[in-house]
């Protein structure tokens, strides 16, 4: 885990430094962040038996993309959330609370990008990761795979910055951890940025 912060990391401080004010067409590297809602959906945990309701929340993303070549980028990111429920569930006397329950997510992204004009381009990205779940006991301390999709709307508002609008959803087929089975459907998310 340790490796995947260094080269996410490595990439991003890298990248700041090589971040050309050219045309879209003539960018090496695009490095963002972005914050908005994570909408609200189900999670299913196996040991409850059933489905339990997550309200929307807060959402962070940080991105560092390398293209190998002008339509094509390979990066990293790191996202940031939290389990908020409609209410706190009680599962063999083991309590999972309602708010508060940090979520961060670390993975690699492959993103084309499809260049209109001099100042908007449009990135569709598919993600892969690892997603930790930091409850407060060892009950709530979950991990997962996350498979994610996304679209940037992105718009040049100068030689060195963009403006971005991110929609997309999370997802978690695979996850728990000894005591139970954690996985949820696709998610919806909304973000705005700013990107080099």
């Amino acid at each position: 885990m340790k490796t995947l912060f260094l080269a996410a990391g490595i990439i991003l401080l890298s990248g700041l430094n090589t971040v050309s004010a050219g045309s879209f067409e003539e960018k090496k590297f695009d490095a963002g962040i972005a914050s908005g809602l994570l909408m609200p959906g189900d999670v299913y945990i196996s040991l409850h038996g059933d489905n339990v309701k997550q309200k929307s929340n807060f959402m962070l993303k940080a991105f560092a993309d390398a293209y190998i070549i002008p339509q094509l980028a390979f990066g990293a990111y790191f996202s940031y959330s939290s389990l908020n429920l409609k209410n706190d569930i009680e599962v063999f006397g083991k309590t999972i609370k309602k708010s508060g329950t940090p979520i961060w997510e670390i993975g690699a992204s492959m993103k084309p990008r499809f260049v209109f004009s001099e100042k908007f381009a449009v990135k569709p990205g598919i993600m892969i990761g690892h997603r930790q779940f930091a409850g407060d006991n060892s009950f709530t301390k979950w991990t997962g795979l996350a498979l994610n999709g996304s679209c940037e709307l992105q718009y040049r508002i100068s030689e060195k910055l963009i403006l971005y609008q991110e929609s997309g959803f999370v997802y978690q087929p695979y996850g728990g951890n000894v005591d139970t089975d954690v996985t949820f459907d696709p998610k919806l998310y909304f973000l705005l940025g700013i990107a080099l």
